[in-house]
């Protein structure tokens, strides 16, 4: 008697930052296919060619590095594009995040001289989203002063039809005056928040793209 065929096993492969993962669908055992290289193994000499200038502020960075073995291999060519593209994505929407310069010191020691010495210099940092509603002083004593001349002309207007038409008028222009003001603070809000976003938005496809 025959014994009976086993199904084939199924594989699939994704990109982690271990290196290409390939996973049997049927046993749930994982192989790694390519060598990753420790990225935190480099030299103490090496340079970070992505850094442009040591005055940004540091940052983690979600960009993977890949070995030429690795690019050279046709499987990963299209993982490896695909967190390239996602990286230079959020790279270019955290470049346009308003940044704000600060002035800060490092304290060196001369050997030499056995003296030590303050190094002052500027570093370029984002600016922190600005929560909460800007306060304005003059706000309460201006809306005080409106309701008391409201409810003097609320007081008259009965004895005088153009008077009150006036009045009611007056209202629907101020209601209409404080939406536009409303939207108005709405839309700039939200155009300030928008580089914050776009970088979010960034981020977490580059998340996505990396795992």
């Amino acid at each position: 008697m025959k014994e009976p065929l086993k199904p084939r096993d199924k594989y699939r492969q994704k990109m982690s930052r271990d290196g290409l993962l390939r996973e049997n669908m049927t046993t749930g055992e994982t192989e790694n296919v390519s060598s990753r290289v420790n990225e935190n193994s480099q030299p103490d000499n090496a340079i970070n060619e992505d850094v442009t200038s040591e005055k940004i502020q540091k940052r983690k960075s979600s960009r993977l590095t890949f070995t030429e073995e690795e690019r050279a291999v046709p499987e990963l060519q299209r993982y490896i594009k695909k967190s390239d593209q996602a990286a230079d994505r959020l790279d270019k929407a955290r470049d346009k995040i308003p940044k704000k310069k600060s002035l800060s010191f490092e304290r060196e020691f001369d050997e030499k001289t056995g003296k030590g010495k303050t190094r002052l210099h500027f570093e370029e940092k984002e600016k922190p989203i600005v929560s909460g509603k800007s306060a304005n002083p003059l706000s309460p004593a201006l809306n005080k002063a409106g309701a008391f001349v409201h409810k003097k002309i609320h007081e008259t207007e009965h004895d005088n039809a153009g008077v009150e038409a006036a009045h009611k008028t007056e209202k629907a222009a101020e209601t209409l005056g404080r939406f536009s003001v409303r939207k108005a603070r709405e839309n700039y809000r939200n155009q300030r928040l928008k580089p914050y976003r776009k970088a979010r938005k960034a981020e977490k496809a580059a998340e996505k793209a990396n795992a």
